[in-house]
């Protein structure tokens, strides 16, 4: 009788023990997991906003997680460059929770992304949980979220020169026989006065001719003329590259220095 009343309590025990590991009661893991990130203000901004990244961060798993980092990270979105980190938080503990999700904050203060010093062009924001692998969990693959944010020329009080249009006569020169009369209207689209620049005139990149011009106020447009001679140039008969490039000395600091030139093809008659 003894006997079977041992086997009895020990099948009870291994039926409990069963119960415990399948149901997971002491034996999962923390499961950390990012669920949401947004910007504000959202993409796109302007060059020299500062733009607060925030990410929210739940458990999931079974186990409070520990001590774990959430870093946040950019890089530009064609990805040619690695991945930047501008911030690190530390989390003390995370309790295990499948209802409520809480946003990552530095003793309380949003997490910022200043774009002053950045280049135009669109970046990948990146959020990792634990990025440096403190917490042992169930999956460790889905611990990131990233979106885009795109930066466009910063509208705070600089000019901004740029060439509207390219025009010349006449338009079917004759080498030796024709000097092609160039012309362009350059704008001040910005918001501040330009001071003197240069305007350069070239065909297929060689420099034929340049002018200074003195300034021009925010609004203000001007008009430049330079002659083209395709025969002391030795141009060949045939289509060649005509352009006009603004600020072709990088005197002035502007909104937008990528959009200084304007070019087209022009034919030379044989």
């Amino acid at each position: 009788m003894g006997r079977q009343y041992r086997w009895v309590i020990l099948a009870g025990v291994l039926i409990l023990v069963l119960t415990l590991g399948l149901s997971g009661i002491g034996t999962g893991l923390p499961e950390l997991h990012l669920q949401k990130l947004v910007l504000d203000p959202p993409s796109p901004v302007v060059r020299g906003e500062t733009v607060q990244v925030r990410a929210w961060v739940m458990n999931t798993g079974d186990r409070p997680a520990g001590e774990f980092r959430v870093e946040f990270f950019y890089r530009p979105l064609d990805g040619g460059e690695r991945w930047i980190s501008f911030h690190i938080v530390t989390l003390p503990n995370l309790p295990p929770s499948a209802q409520e999700a809480v946003e990552v904050k530095d003793d309380g203060q949003p997490i910022l992304f200043p774009t002053g010093e950045l280049e135009l062009g669109i970046y990948e924001i990146r959020v990792v949980a634990d990025s440096n692998d403190q917490i042992p969990e169930e999956d460790e693959t889905n611990n990131e979220l990233s979106t885009t944010l795109t930066v466009l020329a910063s509208k705070l009080g600089m000019p901004d020169l740029q060439p509207l249009s390219l025009d010349y006569t006449p338009r079917a020169p004759v080498s030796g026989k024709d000097v092609v009369n160039v012309s362009s209207t350059i704008i001040n689209s910005g918001d501040r006065a330009a001071g003197p620049f240069q305007v350069s005139f070239r065909i297929d990149t060689q420099e034929f001719y340049t002018l200074q011009v003195e300034g021009l106020e925010p609004g203000e447009r001007t008009l430049v003329q330079g002659p083209l001679d395709p025969y002391s140039l030795g141009l060949r008969p045939g289509g060649h590259r005509l352009a006009i490039v603004v600020d072709a000395l990088d005197q002035i600091e502007e909104q937008d220095e990528a959009n200084n030139t304007i070019s087209t093809m022009i034919t030379i008659q044989g």
